[in-house]
């Protein structure tokens, strides 16, 4: 795995991935922790801003018209939610952030055309991914290639049946070309049928 979060860091990332954009004292609220403890909550958040590249966040104007900061998960902390969050959360992140980027965009696609149980596998292991190679695999192609592979390879637990469920689900993407939709063809030829005698 990459860099270990805090507890409190895991507990934003949680918390934003249900929650589009929010500001400092809006988080700290979500995640439960006492007001005595803001600057704790606060200098987490900077560091997954600043250092981690997990958060975003933009200026806006506070209910008192006070200039402050709103926060969202960047790719790679919606990406690092995935491999960190409880199962039944990761269809509502997708949902929640699917037009926030081309990944996400591509991976509803396949989320829609597939079983829960294996759009949920799907998304675990890209968020590991991105989390094992610190985040530098965020393009598509590269994630979803990475997953067919090693399952074709037989070094994940993948079954032929949700190999080929994967394929089948690239098939009906149109924006699918190259490596990526030669790789799930693999996928299909291989275990769409029977070995010849």
């Amino acid at each position: 795995m990459g860099e270990k979060l805090s507890r409190i860091e895991e507990k934003v990332i949680s918390f934003l991935s249900l929650s589009l954009v929010k500001n400092a004292q809006q988080i700290q609220r979500g995640i439960d922790i006492e007001d005595k403890n803001y600057s704790t909550v606060k200098k987490a958040i900077d560091r997954l801003e600043k250092k981690k590249f997990y958060v975003e966040s933009k200026k806006g104007k506070s209910e008192k018209n006070v200039v402050i900061k709103f926060y969202k998960l960047s790719t790679r902390g919606v990406l690092v939610a995935f491999a960190t969050n409880d199962e039944e959360t990761l269809i509502k992140t997708l949902c929640l952030y699917k037009s926030t980027s081309e990944i996400f965009l591509l991976l509803k696609q396949f989320a829609n055309c597939l079983k829960p149980s294996t759009a949920i596998k799907l998304l675990r292991m890209t968020g590991n991914l991105a989390f094992k190679y610190g985040g530098k695999v965020t393009k598509p192609e590269a994630i979803l290639t990475a997953i067919t592979l090693n399952a074709i390879s037989g070094f994940g637990d993948w079954t032929q049946e949700e190999i080929a469920e994967l394929a089948e689900a690239a098939m009906k993407i149109d924006e699918m070309k190259g490596p990526l939709k030669d790789t799930f063809e693999l996928g299909s030829k291989l275990f769409s049928k029977s070995p010849s005698s």
